[in-house]
């Protein structure tokens, strides 16, 4: 499990439907990277994808809550998917717009690069963004990621580039 000094971190379960809706529901944070946000039966279907994700891969998502506080801070994820006909470790994350600027998302990335290199014991992972998402390339630039690839995806009807950085056991 993920661990840093002012974050917890667990599992979804059935019982965070409502936290999950407060993240998915949220059109600061949605429109940036999706494009739209989630009705309920969305919100059922991640809440699923991310339990099946535990059971067949080992991580997903995980909830973020701060240690003082026992807020619900954002979400953290360490995801498996296809890129470009390879498979991949992903690294993704929302935070709630007022626990944002306090360096919780950074905090959160350290936790899941260590998840990543340690438990999983992969030798890369990536994380990928809209180009406007200026507070994620900079936080893949402080964690030592280097920019990879770009693309151009569809979602709602509507193409975006999106940047790929990457970032390889040892790399500085």
């Amino acid at each position: 499990m993920l661990s840093s000094p002012r974050l917890s971190y667990r599992e979804f379960t059935d019982n965070d439907f409502d936290i999950l809706k407060e993240i998915l529901q949220n059109p600061v944070l949605m429109l940036l990277g999706w494009q739209k946000t989630f009705d309920d039966a969305g919100v059922a279907i991640w809440l699923e994808k991310i339990q099946a994700q535990y059971r067949d891969f080992g991580s997903s998502y995980f909830l973020i809550e701060e240690k003082e506080s026992g807020e619900f801070v954002g979400m953290i994820g360490v995801l498996p998917i296809d890129l470009f006909e390879q498979q991949q470790i992903e690294m993704a994350y929302l935070i709630k717009p007022e626990f944002q600027g306090r360096g919780y998302a950074f905090e959160a990335a350290q936790a899941a690069e260590s998840f990543i290199f340690q438990k999983l014991q992969a030798e890369e992972y990536i994380a990928q963004f809209v180009v406007e998402n200026i507070s994620s390339k900079r936080i893949a630039e402080k964690l030592g990621m280097h920019f990879w690839r770009s693309y151009d995806r569809t979602d709602q009807a509507e193409t975006r580039k999106h940047l790929i950085y990457r970032k390889t056991v040892g790399q500085k």
